[in-house]
């Protein structure tokens, strides 16, 4: 995935709602290999969080904005689980706190919602200084994440 990532930021800045030399994009993604089902639709999803970042995200004033992909993978000593996880960052204005409920089928929203579904992920979102998109996984033996 982060090779991918590395050449997604420069084929959608052309779709900058912005001026993209005010954009600083980050990949923090691992090269943890990943299987081909999990990453197909992070892939998708990925792009889906991004192009949506770049397409509505920034007020058209704002001089410095930042786009930031990362991945964890995090143990849990209470649940005796791993969690893999992508975020998505941005510096924008923010998204509605209902947003996934009120998109309208076949919106970028609706199909990460729906690729999470499918790969048992839990997509989840919040705004602080910027929106904060997060897919999280289970790591199992029954539902490998990593090839």
């Amino acid at each position: 995935l982060r090779v991918f990532v590395e050449k997604l930021f420069p084929a959608i800045m052309p779709y900058c709602a912005v001026d993209p030399e005010t954009i600083i994009t980050v990949n923090e993604v691992k090269d943890d290999p990943i299987t081909l089902e999990i990453g197909t639709s992070l892939a998708v999803i990925i792009y889906e969080l991004a192009i949506n970042a770049l397409s509505h995200a920034y007020a058209e004033d704002s001089p410095a904005n930042y786009l930031r992909v990362i991945s964890r993978t995090e143990y849990s000593k209470e649940t005796e689980k791993e969690t893999f996880s992508i975020t998505v960052r941005d510096s924008g204005e923010g998204i509605e706190e209902d947003a996934i409920e009120t998109a309208p089928s076949g919106s970028g929203i609706a199909l990460v919602q729906s690729l999470a579904d499918h790969i048992g992920a839990q997509f989840s979102y919040s705004y602080s200084k910027g929106t904060m998109a997060k897919i999280a996984l289970e790591v199992s033996d029954s539902r490998p994440v990593f090839a």
